[in-house]
């Protein structure tokens, strides 16, 4: 950049006054709508930490609309206007905002390009713009300084065009001299004219990085919503509506060379360990049109990390929550490989920038050249997408009020501002990791001796990077070095997986190393299992194994054994080995299987994890009687599914038999999960004539059955056809289709008010295993907070109607593995290799691609209809009242 042009451009933003109330009061159409406020009394609504200062950098009739902005090389400044949305077509504009009079305050406005397609995302490049405007990502370049561009070349095209929220955007320069682009939820199949015999690219569920002079296309880990950036130090961090920040952590390419290996997902939720995403606005309630809670996250997006700003603390991340007129800050603090986003302190029940003015939409946010954090504000009446409002909702709005606005702001500190320290060891731990990054990208063929120097570091961040780094070292010293990552403290689960992933035939020298190192190390079922699985991966086809003598001779105990043993198994059959080994570890495999029966008959407090796995390769009638009885003991979901899953091929009346047995004992999650059992295509069979016994009897209560459990049994595949009638009459038959019929009726019925204190039982037994709220229950699907601002009928619509509000993040998907099992749950992760589910008790399964046989999405909710069939009014009272308690 020309020094002397970037100093006055330093100037100018440094210069920049509040832009006044006057400019706008004589703008063309600047009439107020009814609700919109002057620039001057906007700002009179902000409130922001102590120690800052916001200032109005510009706003209508210079700039509208605005959702992104760039400096180019010059210092220019330019902003991406999405003035069409969310009706029109190709009414966007790049415009550039000057100072011409050299006075400190910008007053030009010049249309660097006009009529593009919803224009997100801007990023200076070669004297020019990049530009994202689905289906294309667009080089813009003025080159005859008239402030306008004349050139307009494709460099990417085949982004879907989808809603015009979730488009392609995010741009940002990487720490490898590539571009990168956030997704946007629309995929694509993306070229390049700059390459047209080169095949299209895939980003379905994944970002892109790309070289603008090239062509050059790939899809990367990482799955971002609405905007994408990096720290100082190379880290990559995404966004998503209801997740304000993840971090991604493992590389596609590596996951893509070990599937069988690699871990389901690429990516870690960051979240403040202690207020999980709970939002303080100051703002009014809104009225919504879809109900969103109105303390949490639904809309976030916009989001940047500090890289050189002048706000303390350094290095935080800045996300954009529009619905509820603020901006929240985290601080990212590293705990191992990936970091915790904390609030800072004195954050800790305010934001960093709130607006009591419903109108402050703040979609973007950047650190600028200046040092300050500056904020694209939208400011429209409505940023909810029509798409997403229900059809008898949307007629009549004006959802363009408030397109002949917009400002842009910027926060910086006060000048008399107390100065924070520094935490100077953060910045040398950080440095230390870029410069062992740099040493390893740099090794060539001395990386072997360059890694050895590192794989006992302290910090887990660089031994997960020398633990990806050696992959392409031999087997020998691969696992000597592999074998020095994971021995060392403190431990974490990203190492953990990076030295599984890439082990393979190293994994047996790793576990011997283990196995001989001190009781820490071998007190890790959890990396045992997964090294083993390497070695059963790579000798499917031995009768015995390469840890045989580790077993035989080291002293691990029954559970480090349990672990490896069926670990070793599970790899086998990852790769295609289906029959179970003759020995193992000197034994025949005979003895391990009973080793297995009296772990899980034991009543240690040991996990039985690996005990029970082993046992499904165990057909005998005392593996049976074991795994029952042991269903039958007060035990947790996790564990129950596991004994489940155990007894899945063995003899379907007497399963049947043993799991109603162990129903009186058993808590809501658990029965939960027996339901999903006794319904699965290989006992239904048995099962169901059973359930319908045990509901006759009174064994089982009609309102034990969950309302999915009902519609399974009801109008499901699996249920026999002689059964069905018999079943209907008991659970009252096939919910009504006519959902807004059934809210209206059981409103009717709805007594004046509710006792929270039995809401919360039918909670815990109706609910918990899909929401939490008043600190019990398992977060799967929405967030609870703020229904303490809904009315008594708006839940209750929530509660019965599940489906009317819809949006894709909770779309439940059905698997069907080729084993004939089957899952419904939400898709929370994809590699190459895998597809992992979240369930309902937040029960995590993580499904092979090639052991899938069919995936196919639901178009519903993981919640089910038919909540009536279990609930009366009354309780429906007493559920509604604890959730409007409030956290």
């Amino acid at each position: 950049m020309n020094l002397a042009r970037l100093f006055l451009a330093f100037k100018l933003v440094a210069a920049i006054a509040l832009w006044g109330s006057a400019n706008a009061a004589g703008s063309p159409g600047a009439a107020e709508a009814p609700g919109a406020l002057s620039p001057a009394d906007s700002q009179a609504c902000f409130e922001v930490v102590p120690g800052h200062v916001v200032e109005l950098v510009a706003a209508e009739p210079l700039v509208f609309d605005p959702v992104a902005i760039c400096w180019d090389d010059d210092g220019r400044l330019f902003v991406a206007e999405m003035s069409d949305y969310p009706n029109g077509d190709g009414g966007g504009r790049i415009v550039m905002l000057t100072d011409a009079d050299g006075d400190g305050t910008i007053d030009t406005r010049t249309i660097f390009a006009a009529g593009l397609p919803f224009p997100n995302g801007l990023l200076a490049w070669n004297g020019g713009l990049l530009v994202t405007a689905a289906p294309d990502i667009l080089s813009l370049a003025d080159r005859d300084g008239d402030g306008m561009a004349e050139t307009s070349e494709v460099i990417l095209t085949g982004f879907q065009a989808g809603n015009q929220q979730l488009r392609v955007n995010g741009l940002c320069s990487g720490p490898d001299g590539w571009v990168y682009a956030a997704n946007g939820r629309s995929g694509g199949s993306i070229t390049s004219p700059l390459r047209p015999d080169a095949p299209a690219v895939s980003i379905d569920r994944h970002d892109l990085r790309f070289r603008p002079d090239t062509g050059e296309v790939e899809a990367v880990a990482g799955f971002s919503q609405f905007g994408l950036a990096f720290d100082a130090q190379g880290h990559r961090f995404s966004n998503w509506n209801t997740a304000p920040i993840r971090q991604v952590v493992f590389p596609l390419d590596v996951a893509a060379r070990h599937p069988l290996a690699a871990p389901p997902s690429d990516m870690e939720v960051l979240e403040d360990p202690l207020q999980q995403n709970r939002l303080f606005p100051i703002s009014a309630t809104p009225m919504t049109f879809n109900r969103e809670p109105t303390d949490a996250f639904n809309a976030s997006c916009g989001l940047s990390i500090d890289r050189g700003s002048r706000l303390l603390p350094s290095g935080c991340a800045y996300v954009c929550e529009p619905l509820l007129n603020l901006v929240h800050r985290r601080e990212l603090v590293p705990v191992g490989v990936a970091f915790e986003a904390r609030r800072p302190a004195g954050e800790e029940t305010r934001e960093f920038l709130a607006s009591r003015d419903p109108w402050f939409r703040p979609v973007f946010t950047v650190t600028a050249p200046d040092g300050a954090l500056w904020i694209c504000d939208f400011y429209r009446r409505f940023v909810e997408h029509p798409d997403f409002v229900r059809a008898e909702l949307r007629d009549g709005v004006d959802w363009d009020e408030g397109k002949d606005r917009g400002r842009i702001w910027r926060v910086r500190p006060e000048p008399d501002a107390p100065r924070r320290r520094e935490d100077i060891a953060k910045h040398q731990r950080a440095l230390s990791r870029v410069d062992a990054r740099r040493r390893l990208d740099t090794a060539g063929a001395g990386l072997c001796d360059v890694a050895l120097g590192l794989p006992a570091d302290p910090d887990p961040a660089i031994r997960f990077d020398v633990a990806l780094a050696v992959e392409s070292l031999d087997g020998v010293e691969r696992g000597a070095i592999l074998a020095q990552v994971v021995a060392t403290e403190p431990v974490d689960p990203w190492v953990d997986r990076a030295v599984i992933c890439v082990a393979e035939e190293g994994a047996a020298g790793i576990v011997a190393s283990l196995a001989a190192a001190d009781q820490r190390a071998r007190a890790r079922p959890g990396i045992l299992r997964g090294l083993a699985e390497a070695c059963g991966r790579n000798d499917a086809a031995r009768d015995s194994w390469p840890l045989s003598e580790v077993v035989a001779t080291s002293d691990l105990d029954r559970a480090g054994q349990l672990a490896l043993m069926a670990g070793w198994v599970e790899g086998r059959k990852s790769a295609g080995a289906s029959d179970a080994p003759a020995h193992f570890g000197g034994r025949p495999f005979a003895s391990w299987l009973a080793r297995a029966r009296d772990f899980v008959a034991g009543d240690g407090p040991e996990d039985r994890g690996d005990a029970i796995a082993l046992l499904r390769l165990d057909p005998s009638a005392d593996a049976t009687v074991i795994l029952l009885e042991r269903l039958a003991q007060p035990i947790g979901v996790e564990e129950a599914t596991l004994l489940l899953r155990g007894l899945r091929g063995r003899d379907p009346v007497g399963v049947a038999e043993g799991v109603l047995a162990a129903w009186p004992a058993a808590s809501p999650a658990v029965r939960r999960s027996m339901l999903e059992s006794l319904t699965a295509p290989s006992l239904a069979p048995a099962g169901l004539p059973r359930l319908a016994a045990a509901l006759e009897s009174g064994e089982v209560g009609p309102g034990d059955i969950d309302p999915e459990a009902r519609r399974t049994i009801l109008t499901g595949d699996t249920t026999p056809e002689e059964v069905r009638a018999r079943l209907g009459v008991l659970l009252g038959g096939v919910a009504s289709a006519d959902r807004m019929g059934v809210v209206m009726a059981v409103e009717a019925g709805l007594p004046a008010s509710g006792d929270g204190d039995r809401g919360r039982g039918l909670f815990v037994r109706h609910c918990s295993g899909c929401h939490r709220s008043g600190g019990v229950g398992t977060r799967v699907g929405p967030d609870l907070a703020g229904m303490q601002s809904k009315s008594r009928g708006q839940l209750l619509e929530d509660i019965l109607d599940p489906n009317r509000r819809l949006t894709g993040e909770y779309a439940a998907v059905a698997v069907v593995t080729k084993d004939g099992v089957a899952f419904t749950g939400l898709v929370s992760g994809e590699t190459p290799s895998a597809v992992q589910l979240t369930l309902a008790e937040g029960k995590m399964e993580t499904i092979p691609r090639g052991a899938i046989e069919a995936f196919r999405g639901t178009g519903k909710s993981l919640m089910p209809e038919g909540f009536e069939q279990a609930l009366d009014p009354r309780d429906f009272a007493d559920l509604i009242e604890f959730l409007r308690r409030g956290p």
